[in-house]
């Protein structure tokens, strides 16, 4: 869901650090790194592209489309944010366990020890603490942002309701314009906005 409506590039980046660990933790042999990583690289790349589909904020091709259907006087049925969701979230529901069979069948590491992977990233999870009040701000700011895409983006657009996620996170104070201006391509959020 998370790479649905934030964008495969999002999801890829939340994922990769978990994947990274196990790697390292879990294998043991230089064939068995290959496999495993080759396994947990494809599933989330492909899961990613796969996801992406189900909404239009999951890749600037879908708004692209998506504003393409709705001002093209193409008749199109596609007209708002939930019509999209509806037709295309059951087509990514269909290629996930088509996707997840052929990577079983291709890549499936044999031999691979998950225990100390897991016992190392339980440790990671206590560590950090409960989530802070911060963390469920952040939270409350991304589920507000979602409810926007699918209750005024058809008014506003996508990509002001994206801004306005950003704007009230940046006036909250839950990130620095530093991080955002080093680490965000504005080009892709302002295309977005068109």
């Amino acid at each position: 869901f998370t790479t649905a409506t934030l964008g495969e590039h999002a999801g890829a980046a939340m994922l990769m650090p978990a994947a990274i660990a196990l790697i390292r933790a879990a294998a043991t042999g230089a064939d068995l790194t290959r496999r495993l990583s080759a396994t947990l690289l494809m599933s989330i790349a492909f899961s990613c592209a796969i996801a992406a589909i189900a909404t239009p904020s999951g890749a600037v091709r879908n708004a692209m489309l998506f504003d393409y259907w709705r001002y093209s006087g193409s008749g199109s049925a596609v007209t708002n944010y939930a019509t999209w969701t509806l037709y295309c979230m059951p087509i990514e529901l269909i290629q996930k366990p088509a996707l997840n069979q052929e990577l079983h069948t291709r890549y499936r590491p044999t031999g691979a020890d998950f225990s100390e992977a897991r016992r190392a990233l339980g440790q990671q999870l206590i560590e950090q603490g409960p989530m802070s009040r911060g963390d469920w701000a952040t939270l409350l700011v991304l589920a507000a942002t979602i409810a926007g895409y699918f209750v005024i983006s058809d008014v506003l657009g996508l990509g002001i309701v994206a801004l306005l996620g950003v704007a009230t996170m940046l006036g909250l104070g839950l990130v620095r314009w530093l991080d955002l201006n080093a680490g965000v391509n504005w080009g892709v959020v302002l295309l977005y906005a068109a």
